[in-house]
């Protein structure tokens, strides 16, 4: 059976590598009240993301044998942001509508399909389209936790990949590939990407870079991994090894991966099952994988058979004792 990658993991998942597209978000010293698209009230202070109010698009992105995609326009939606698009089935057969990938300013993301019929945004995962049939909806972001730790100021550029399946049958027979739409007010914004700490991997256009025994969310303790991604291939990022404080972690010990797409960029945090404290010293080596993040279809039976671009050394984490 080959394997369909999941969408993108979430920050709720708690035992991963977790893509952290952001470092905690930014309240407004002042509040404003706001109307998003849908007519409901929202208030500055109740959405941090950098979008604060709706903004029309008129800009066809794809069209295909199967699909034509608009971007429409973007903005507040409830205590989230959308990118409104209109998804048009232009075949003969019904389909089924996931996003594969998505990514903001640079960064691989999480965004995710969304309803947002009367104002309401409500994350579906999938759209279904009969022939003939156009749907609008959302590309959604929601976690607004995500937009510190990579310092996103404003909303620059979106993209992402669209894929369709005919309703009941398994594999996609559709990809629009990656679209992306630059926002108008992206003029004169640089975003920026903080690649400082100790380098761990720099080949082929890939570089891991430690920043450290740093606090999370929780007030526990791990270490965060920035991933650059400018090579021609979407890679898999896991442990090959762990250790901390002497004690050699196993498969069952710890769930961690990240995935990052060509010419993209992550902050990525292990998640340890051992305590780990200011002053641990974590020794750890990462395998590098082919993944094309385009598709859900991999075309093997499971992460383990895809390519092995490279394995790290092992390197030393050590925090200030």
């Amino acid at each position: 059976m080959v394997i369909h990658r999941l969408l993108h993991t979430t920050l709720a998942a708690a035992i991963a590598l977790s893509l952290l597209s952001g470092c905690g978000s930014t309240t407004p010293s002042d509040t404003e009240t706001l109307t998003d698209a849908g007519g409901t009230e929202i208030t500055t202070a109740e959405t941090s993301f950098p979008v604060k109010t709706h903004t029309d698009l008129n800009e066809p992105l794809y069209e295909g044998d199967y699909l034509k995609v608009t971007a429409t326009g973007i903005g507040p939606v409830q205590y989230s942001v959308a990118l409104n698009l209109d998804i048009e089935n232009i075949s003969q057969v019904p389909l089924a509508i996931s996003v594969t990938r998505s990514s903001l300013n640079g960064w691989t993301w999480d965004a995710t399909l969304a309803n947002l019929d009367d104002g309401n945004y409500d994350e579906a995962g999938e759209l279904t389209l009969q022939p003939g049939e156009t749907k609008s909806c959302g590309l959604g972001f929601s976690n607004e936790a995500n937009l510190a730790p990579c310092d996103i100021e404003k909303f620059a550029t979106i993209g992402f990949v669209i894929e369709g399946y005919e309703l009941g049958a398994g594999d996609p027979i559709t990809n629009t590939g990656y679209l992306e739409v630059t926002l108008p007010d992206a003029a004169g914004y640089t975003q920026t990407y903080d690649d400082s700490g100790e380098e761990l991997f720099n080949e082929g256009g890939i570089r891991i870079v430690s920043k450290g025994i740093t606090e999370d969310d929780m007030g526990g303790h791990g270490t965060k991994l920035y991933i650059e991604n400018l090579s021609d291939n979407g890679i898999f990022v896991t442990p090959a090894s762990i250790s901390v404080d002497g004690t050699d972690l196993t498969e069952n010990d710890f769930f961690s991966f990240a995935e990052v797409a060509a010419g993209e960029r992550v902050i990525a945090s292990p998640y340890y099952s051992v305590p780990v404290n200011q002053d641990s010293t974590i020794k750890i080596s990462l395998k590098i994988q082919k993944l094309n993040l385009d598709s859900i279809y991999q075309g093997v039976d499971s992460y383990q058979d895809l390519d092995v671009i490279a394995t790290t050394q092992v390197a030393e984490i050590k925090g200030e004792k």
